[in-house]
């Protein structure tokens, strides 16, 4: 596992906290096993996901994101430009 993805793990495990993945995952707007995928670095968080989740009216959950942009700097303009497509 890439250090990138036990970063994305560790923040999304430390966003979701007590709550159960279905009940973090409703929150998010995603599916449970999407999360379980997240934490364990099967997957990362879609740059379109994250443009999504950053609109979300839970704190946890922007600041969660705002955390995991961190390695898509490279894609930053991209992810403005879906925001702003949305806006």
């Amino acid at each position: 596992m890439k250090k990138s993805q036990q970063t994305v793990g560790a923040i999304v495990r430390r966003a979701r906290g007590a709550a159960s993945l279905r009940q973090f995952a409703q929150l998010v707007g995603v599916s449970h096993v999407q999360i379980r995928n997240w934490e364990t670095g099967a997957q990362r968080p879609p740059v379109e996901t994250l443009a999504r989740l950053a609109a979300s009216k839970s704190a946890k959950v922007r600041a969660m994101v705002s955390l995991l942009l961190i390695p898509y700097r490279s894609e930053l303009d991209r992810i403005e430009a879906i925001l702003n497509a949305k806006g």
